[in-house]
């Protein structure tokens, strides 16, 4: 396994377009990281899509409550233990 994994650290082996690349491991902590910000940014975007939703002239009081409900239960999704390993992000109303 040893010069399997030098090689993978270098991938010029494979050719020059690949002289300057190579794979590593990441740590725990920097894996957590990268799923969370995958969550959030899956979050933002569904703010995005309620505030379009709420920006919506022609929009009943029965939206507005849902969609600024889904908007509150985001935020509390955002706030749960596992949050970046299993988000448990609402459904989004119909409209």
């Amino acid at each position: 396994m040893h010069g399997f994994l030098d090689k993978i650290g270098n991938l010029s082996w494979i050719g020059p377009a690949y002289a300057d690349q190579g794979w590593v491991q990441l740590t725990d902590a920097e894996q957590v990281a990268i799923r969370t910000a995958e969550v959030k940014a899956r979050v933002e975007a569904e703010k995005a899509v309620a505030n379009t939703a709420l920006s919506n002239s022609a929009i009943t009081i029965g939206e507005k409550t849902a969609w600024s409900e889904y908007l509150l239960a985001l935020d509390a999704a955002c706030l749960c233990p596992d949050f970046d390993c299993d988000p448990k992000l609402p459904a989004r109303p119909n409209a």
